[in-house]
């Protein structure tokens, strides 16, 4: 059995994408594949993955022959250093296709890209017809009910976001919109997935600042909240 090896991006943080490559490699795992992912030396562990992730540094020589190495849409580091090996399956898993042309998908035949999937099927789509694609498989993602789902009590007046994208927009709300004043503004930053949902589950209202997101899954997991 090949070993599945997700990289995680070099920004691991507390984000939506970090976590749904985690969600797979456990759901790989549960169904009996070798799988394991791997992240730079600043990874903290923010998610309960129910495995340990690997920290590799700069280095790629552990990967073994006829390993199927997962890379996100913005990898090019990794991909330059495993370029030439004749050994290993590289695929690419895009969440985002604002970002996909910053990474391996527009070099696909230097770096011996051998396959694509994303999240969405607007994301497959724009990658069918961007890149000149066949199809491109889509493996949904999903909201953990265990962990969204029980909402709190909630806390009047309360507004939560998330001030990782555009958080210069809520301070124009607060200082443009005279009814932010009375509203209690909850930033939800650098919190582990229990403590997000706990957030949400107290908020009577979730911010939404998305933009240019391939999928957003911080309003799914509001609304589940």
């Amino acid at each position: 059995m090949p070993d599945i090896i997700y990289i995680l991006p070099a920004d691991s943080g507390p984000v939506g994408g970090v976590k749904v490559q985690l969600q797979h490699v456990r759901m790989l795992r549960q169904a009996g594949f070798s799988a394991e992912a791997y992240a730079l030396a600043n990874f903290h562990d923010w998610y309960d993955a129910g495995f340990p992730v690997t920290i590799f540094g700069q280095q790629t020589h552990w990967i073994r022959p006829g390993s199927i190495v997962v890379f996100p849409e913005t990898e090019l580091p990794r991909l330059k250093q495993t370029a030439d090996w004749p050994d290993i399956w590289r695929i690419i898993f895009c969440q985002n296709h604002y970002l996909a042309n910053s990474g391996g998908l527009a070099r696909r035949d230097r770096y011996g890209i051998h396959g694509v999937f994303s999240c969405s099927a607007i994301i497959s789509t724009y990658l069918e017809a961007h890149f000149g694609l066949g199809h491109v498989p889509v493996v949904p993602n999903a909201i953990d009910r265990g962990v969204f789902g029980a909402a709190g009590t909630k806390r009047p007046g309360s507004i939560a976001y998330m001030p990782r994208k555009y958080s210069n927009a809520v301070g124009w709300l607060r200082d443009n919109v005279p009814e932010a004043a009375a509203w209690n503004w909850l930033p939800l930053h650098n919190l582990s997935q229990t403590e997000v949902a706990s957030e949400l589950g107290q908020a009577e209202v979730f911010l939404a600042l998305s933009y240019r997101e391939g999928f957003g899954l911080p309003p799914l997991e509001a609304m589940a909240s």
